[in-house]
């Protein structure tokens, strides 16, 4: 009788240890659920996505004197200290978002998204046309 209780016990052990497993899944494939917004939205998201890394950037510029190599390098010297630390790699699209230095523009850089279409040049979200007021 005891070693049917001792597999009883190891079979709910297990099936507990499979439940929580299935829950941290859900759970963090669900932190990104307010990275995928209604499609009418996306362009507004990567906008305000746009707003935010060029405040970081230019947060980093007073810091350090210089422009960030990468959005990477950003993320690493200024952290962001809440959620949106990871999503700031990715547009709503799941695309990365494309910085580079570019010494002919007033603010050395630009920063975009190739919006929901990436071969079509003129649904790109850029930092040089959002409107930062």
């Amino acid at each position: 009788m005891a070693s049917r209780s001792g597999k009883l016990h190891a079979k709910l052990w297990l099936m507990a240890l499979l439940l929580t497993i299935a829950a941290m899944v859900l759970w963090n494939g669900s932190g990104n659920a307010h990275r995928h917004p209604e499609p009418a939205s996306s362009p507004e998201q990567a906008a305000e996505d746009l707003r935010y890394i060029c405040s970081r950037i230019e947060g980093f510029r007073r810091l350090r004197e210089v422009l960030p190599r990468s959005l990477t390098e950003l993320n690493a010297v200024l952290p962001a200290h809440d959620a949106r630390e990871e999503d700031l790699l990715l547009d709503p699209w799941g695309r990365s978002y494309e910085y580079r230095i570019d010494r002919t523009r007033d603010d050395g850089y630009l920063l975009r998204s190739h919006g929901p279409d990436p071969d079509d040049p003129s649904d790109d979200i850029r930092s040089d046309r959002l409107d930062f007021r």
